[in-house]
């Protein structure tokens, strides 16, 4: 949301910041991106696992499937 004004003010760490510091980095420090990224894909598959379970559980149209 920083792309929109309504994130987190500088110097206040953000993940996209992180990200972007290990991007400018890269040839030097290419652990920084991972540190950055991870994450960022760990929390989104995190809640995409969450969703699909609970998207299991209560869609009742799902229930007569194997």
């Amino acid at each position: 949301m920083s792309f929109l004004g309504l994130g987190v003010r500088p110097p206040t760490p953000s993940w996209g910041a992180i990200l972007n510091d290990g991007f400018t980095a890269i040839r030097d420090t290419p652990w920084i991106a991972v540190a950055g990224g991870l994450p960022i894909v760990l929390t989104t598959l995190g809640f995409t696992f969450l969703g699909e379970t609970l998207r299991d559980v209560f869609d009742p149209r799902l229930k007569g499937r194997g």
